[in-house]
């Protein structure tokens, strides 16, 4: 079980590494799940849309994906553009 102060440590690694594991993530749905993304920083928004209406099930894959890869802490995922 990690220590307070190693859980400490990765929580401020998350917030350092934030913008490249959005990026990463981004990238990933796009390659795996065909999902378009735009992140907003400011609201710690990453809004995931995709042209075919008939895939809400890629979406859902893609929002797991990224609350499981960054965590609905630092990110909310919002469906459509």
């Amino acid at each position: 079980m990690p220590s307070k102060y190693e859980n400490i440590k990765n929580f401020i690694s998350s917030i350092d590494n934030l913008e490249k594991n959005v990026d990463e993530a981004r990238n990933y749905i796009k390659e795996n799940y065909n999902i378009d993304s735009e992140y907003d920083s400011e609201k710690s928004e990453l809004r995931i849309y995709c042209e075919n209406a008939n895939n809400a099930l890629m979406n859902i894959k893609a929002k797991q994906y990224i609350d499981d890869k960054i965590g609905p802490e630092f990110v909310q995922v919002v469906f459509g553009k």
